[in-house]
């Protein structure tokens, strides 16, 4: 992942470090390629409601922007499927994909 973090992943160096951003694939749709999840943990980018987290979708072989939350915690519920897609529990608050982006259910 080192590779796509320093090609789709922009750190930027006046508030954050390598060390303060994480990169982690997960299928959000078992019929497509796995997603990336940018956790962005430096000090300036997290609050009371959590830290910034992005999601990046893969597209005929880059990744671009897909959706983002501020968030403390996040899990991929895929022992369900709504929509064809599963569901993503953020904070403890579930949301569902529909209309091309996650909703709140």
């Amino acid at each position: 992942l080192d590779r796509v973090t320093k090609s789709y992943v922009h750190i930027d160096s006046t508030i954050e470090s390598r060390d303060d951003v994480f990169v982690a694939e997960a299928v959000l749709n078992p019929n497509l390629p796995p997603f990336l999840f940018v956790d962005r943990r430096s000090s300036m980018l997290c609050g009371s409601a959590g830290c910034s987290m992005e999601i990046l979708a893969p597209r005929s072989g880059k990744y671009v922007p897909f959706q983002s939350w501020t968030v403390y915690d996040i899990q991929i519920k895929s022992d369900q499927v709504v929509n064809g897609w599963y569901p993503i529990v953020l904070s403890g608050n579930t949301w569902i994909y529909k209309n091309g982006k996650y909703i709140l259910r």
